[in-house]
């Protein structure tokens, strides 16, 4: 599996910004659609033998925007929050990496627990 970004819920010029902040760095930007929010993790990065699973998702979407990193290692990442910085994007609270143990949830499972964290880490 190649590097690839997963973007969730930006739209406009965020997302132009995004497309902006990565097109000089070797990774895949994956735009990841409302309805695909019930599909694997795993199977949206791209990983081999990973089950799209979830029938197709009708439901709101996320109330704030979200970044997965599938297949980053060593500086890949700091390269990548570097980039987003330079370019306006420093407000992107929820960013995980893809792992073992998140590559079999869905992008709404993500979202609740980065949430969680998040609001744990600053207090609220």
């Amino acid at each position: 599996m190649g590097k690839k970004v997963l973007l969730y819920e930006f739209k406009g010029i965020r997302l132009g910004q995004v497309h902006k902040a990565l097109e000089k760095l070797p990774f895949e930007i994956r735009v990841v659609e409302r309805q695909e929010y019930w599909m694997t993790l795993g199977y949206l990065a791209g990983l081999e033998g990973s089950p799209a699973l979830g029938k197709r998702y009708d439901g709101p979407g996320m109330e704030q925007e979200m970044v997965v990193f599938a297949g980053f290692v060593g500086d890949d990442i700091d390269e990548t929050l570097k980039a987003f910085r330079e370019n306006g994007l420093a407000g992107v609270g929820l960013k995980a990496v893809l792992t073992e143990t998140n590559k079999n949830w869905n992008s709404l499972q993500l979202f609740e627990e980065l949430k969680k964290e998040h609001a744990q880490m600053h207090g609220k």
